[in-house]
């Protein structure tokens, strides 16, 4: 999961820091065994409320709530899950024979461009102050949570902090609005036959194309979760952005990450030394390895150098990288599928260097499957081993069911139906927002004899474009941060600020 793209999108998450403390010690348990049953327990948890660990450090594990899907109830979640643990951390007790206590701190703040630091500095400096109290939040989260729980507060020299007491009543987590996958199946076998030749030592390249909204990241999706992870194949995916357009290379981070293991918190001598050790196993020269991470991720590696001309260091970029693919579905002869998304936004360096995997790739068990709007151009058409998929609206029945699946409710009222099959035009995307709207609006409601319509839909400003949708989000938001946005939209992502 990449942080730092997030970050660029100064997205507002939920820290929570858990310490786990061994009071009392029983011999026939070593602490890395007891550490392990804390942390299998917490990863569940924390897989239950949809968190991210980000950091496991020192006995103490850091969560992250807010990507990659923002929520409104993180703050919820965050707490809820620092009472699972604590409750958990009980039953560990019992089975060890020793007692296990766990004290979590939560905070809110945005993703800066150094990570998940500054959340993580600010938690630290409040376990610093050891306050005895197993879970202590500071006065933000309180007043997001205010209401649901039952607080204690606590003074402290940098301000009020709040402990949890009890829960009020257990929230209602709100459940994520997504249908069921409908309407692309005769898609979703296609992409299945192909990754089966692949899996039988053929290669494939296929592009997923459609407009804005169509349900191509859905069908992806849906290929990866209930299909590929089953699989025994090498996935690494990777996507470009909007304001990644002028990043060298950008499309290809993911790949070498995967391949050298690299994480974001790693330090410039543990990428050098973890690409020593791969080039070691596959017979690669360690120094040119380095000097095209180096160059792909725009860090200044050990041996990473300017003074190698433009076009010399364009070769052995696309001379390692080959020879990396290659070498992904070596020996083993495990199957490699690559997944590029949003390809339409690529940078210019990446679409070169994936024109020339394209064109190598033979006798290997490759399957790569890109994914882009309608109007991109590209030059892979006349490959024998090419497919296109272009992704069609959905029919007047398959929206319809689509709606159902959002309400969850098979009979619906003609109104309802009939205006978002008309506006939508088959668009999943629509589809899913006008949903939204309907009900942010209070326009339908549920009674004992199903879903009934309380306002009139000719009323309601429902989305005809992916601009109506921003500025639906955007029109509920807070003046200032409206102010901010519109601030953001005339200056641009990157400006010069003076303090």
């Amino acid at each position: 999961m990449n942080i730092q793209t997030l970050a660029k999108e100064r997205r507002k998450v939920v820290g929570l820091l858990i310490e786990i403390e061994q009071v009392s010690s029983n011999e026939k348990n070593s602490n890395d065994e007891i550490f392990g049953d804390c942390l299998h327990s917490i990863r569940q948890i924390t897989a239950q409320y949809d968190g991210f660990i980000d950091k496991i450090f020192n006995n103490s594990v850091f969560i992250i709530f807010g990507i990659p899907e923002r929520r409104e109830d993180n703050p919820t979640r965050a707490i809820l899950t620092a009472i699972s643990v604590q409750e958990t951390s009980k039953s560990i007790s019992l089975k060890h024979k020793i007692t296990v206590n766990t004290h979590a701190c939560i905070d809110t703040g945005l993703l800066s461009s150094d990570e998940t630091s500054a959340i993580l500095d600010s938690l630290k400096k409040i376990a610093q102050l050891k306050i005895p109290e197993q879970i202590v939040i500071t006065a933000d989260i309180h007043r997001l949570t205010e209401g649901q729980f039952s607080f204690k507060g606590i003074p402290t020299e940098t301000g009020k902090l709040y402990s949890i007491i009890n829960a009020l009543k257990i929230p209602a987590i709100k459940k994520h609005l997504q249908s069921r996958f409908i309407g692309r199946v005769e898609e979703f076998n296609l992409l299945k036959k192909y990754v089966e030749r692949v899996l039988k030592g053929e290669w494939y390249v296929v592009s997923v194309v459609g407009e804005a909204g169509i349900g191509k990241s859905r069908l992806v999706r849906e290929l990866t979760e209930t299909y590929l992870l089953k699989k025994d194949v090498r996935l690494i995916k990777s996507r470009a952005y909007a304001f990644t357009a002028m990043e060298p290379y950008y499309m290809f981070c993911n790949i070498l990450s995967y391949t050298f293991n690299i994480s974001e918190t790693d330090t410039i001598e543990t990428i050098n030394k973890k690409i020593a050790d791969k080039c070691s196993v596959w017979q690669m020269n360690s120094q040119e390895v380095v000097l095209t991470a180096g160059y792909v991720f725009s860090k200044e590696l050990q041996g990473n150098t300017t003074d190698i001309a433009f076009e010399d260091r364009k070769k052995l970029i696309f001379r390692i990288v080959k020879q990396i693919v290659f070498n992904l579905a070596g020996p083993d002869g495990k199957p490699v599928v690559f997944i590029f998304e949003d390809v339409q936004w690529a940078d210019h360096s990446s679409i070169e260097l994936l024109n020339m995997v394209i064109d190598s790739i033979s006798n290997i068990p490759i399957f790569i499957l890109c994914v882009y709007r309608t109007g991109f151009i590209h030059s892979w058409a006349a490959k024998p081993y090419y497919t296109q998929i272009f992704l069609k609206p959905l029919s007047k029945e398959e929206t319809r069911e689509m709606v159902s699946s959002l309400l969850e409710e098979e009979f619906l009222p003609g109104d309802i139906s009939n205006a978002i099959i008309e506006k939508s035009e088959g668009h999943p995307l629509y589809v899913e927002e006008m949903v939204k709207t309907l009900i942010d609006e209070g326009a339908i409601v549920r009674t004992p004899f199903g879903l009934e319509v309380v306002k009139k839909l000719s009323e309601l400003k429902l989305p005809d474009k992916v601009e109506d949708i921003i500025s639906s989000r955007i029109n509920i938001l807070p003046q200032s941060v409206k102010k901010i946005i519109q601030t953001a939209s005339v200056i641009g992502r990157k400006f010069q600020c003076k303090w």
